[in-house]
């Protein structure tokens, strides 16, 4: 019985310490626990959803961050990135006039992906210390 609790408790801090440090993938849970193509595609939707509200509020933080000049440079980066998100995801991920399910699964995992990304990239320019080298800002 001590090997088997043994086991758990250092089961349990591997798989503890490994989601520290490589947070799993919202859009793996879609991709390994739904059954169907509309299933998936409202798991995409709900990871869209709750990274485009993080991204907005990482982007707010940065941009109070900037200095003016900086902040328009972001911005225009931004709108951008999103004109660039929709052009290639309707490249990549093209929808028929009368779109099935799996087109519309592939557009949200699409949309999903290079939101989650952009989210991450925003973060990392967050951590930046003020006045490091190669800073924006």
């Amino acid at each position: 019985m001590k090997k088997i609790t043994e086991i758990i408790y250092i089961s349990l801090f591997s798989v503890v310490s490994v989601a520290d440090i490589l947070p799993a993938d919202p859009l793996e849970r879609c991709r390994k626990e739904m059954s169907s193509y509309g299933a998936a595609e409202r798991c995409a939707r709900e990871v869209v959803e709750v990274a485009d509200k993080e991204l907005n509020v990482a982007y707010k933080t940065l941009m109070s961050q900037l200095k003016d000049h900086d902040a328009k440079k972001l911005r225009n980066a931004q709108r951008k990135w999103i004109d660039f998100k929709e052009a290639d995801c309707e490249f990549s991920s093209p929808l028929s006039a009368e779109p099935d399910i799996k087109e519309l699964s592939d557009r949200a995992y699409c949309v999903a992906e290079k939101t989650l990304t952009r989210l991450k990239e925003i973060n990392k320019i967050i951590s930046w210390p003020v006045g490091c080298g190669g800073c924006p800002f």
